[in-house]
């Protein structure tokens, strides 16, 4: 699983693109002071799903996944995709 911090102003950016081999999509407010909100395009100070300081997030979801705080608030998300299996210990 690759992650990155991502800075949030005021729009929502896309912090994963949709991608159909994700299996799962983790997202961390790694911001020290202020809530922020993950969901879909609609994602704004009032929609989504809340995420204080310090919380993380599973999704089961291949769409892309928007995030929405105020500035200075920094999100880290990364992704388990099926792309990624090496095969190792396959039989």
């Amino acid at each position: 699983m690759a992650g990155a911090d991502v800075p949030l102003r005021a729009a929502a950016p896309v912090v994963l693109r949709a991608n159909d081999a994700r299996v799962t999509a983790i997202c961390k407010n790694v911001g020290a002071v202020n809530d922020l909100r993950l969901g879909d395009s609609m994602t704004d100070a009032t929609h989504g799903i809340p995420l204080k300081p310090g919380e993380e997030l599973a999704l089961d979801a291949t769409s892309a996944i928007y995030a929405y705080g105020a500035a200075g608030t920094t999100i880290n998300c990364g992704e388990v995709d099926v792309s990624n299996s090496s095969g190792a210990g396959e039989s």
